[in-house]
């Protein structure tokens, strides 16, 4: 639950930022490039798996966010007991609902935005290189596997560690914070 916590926190600041989204100048990829990446990043992920490959990546990270909610303490939390755990649960369970569905809707955009990477980033050989190795055996166990590796025990075990580590006073620093918006001077906590 701490997760979701810093997660809103974290996004209530960045979204004024993103509002005043100021171009980036890049150069365009190499057309002949271009064409080769977008078939690496087909061959990355296919478009008609793109739902189950983002399912597979998000759902572990939101089953952590959702173990942390049911272990949460509402009164030491807010300081009251006036919070209902059931209506804060289920508004958890829609926010994880929205945000899977709009990283499915991203995914074409994210697609083009990756093939672009690569084009920008990996000559025309080092492309077919990729593409050579996502038809073999070993590439497409890759393709299908590397998805789903954020559900694996070692990797959500460190995943667990990590939030509960950054939430490590975590209501200090927030007070603070809150405080210094009322006060119009910046706090930090450490």
């Amino acid at each position: 639950m701490k997760i979701v916590l810093l997660a809103f926190f974290y996004a209530a600041l960045a979204v004024p930022a993103a509002a005043q989204v100021v171009p980036i100048l890049v150069k365009e990829p190499e057309a002949a490039r271009l064409v080769t990446a977008k078939l690496v990043i087909e061959q990355i992920l296919p478009a008609s798996q793109r739902d189950a490959m983002v399912e597979a990546m998000l759902k572990p990270i939101m089953a952590n966010v959702s173990q942390s909610v049911a272990t949460l303490d509402f009164k030491k939390l807010t300081g009251s007991n006036s919070i209902r755990e059931d209506v804060f649960k289920r508004f958890i369970d829609d926010e994880q609902e929205r945000s899977l569905t709009q990283a499915k809707q991203a995914m074409p955009l994210l697609a083009d935005a990756m093939a672009k990477a690569y084009a920008r980033r990996f000559t025309e050989q080092q492309l077919a290189d990729l593409r050579v190795f996502f038809d073999t055996a070993t590439g497409r166990a890759y393709v299908l596997e590397s998805m789903s590796m954020m559900s694996d025990p070692d990797v959500m075990s460190v995943q667990t560690g990590m939030i509960t580590k950054s939430f490590e006073g975590f209501q200090e620093r927030l007070a603070s914070f809150v405080q210094g918006l009322k006060s119009g001077r910046a706090r930090s906590g450490s």
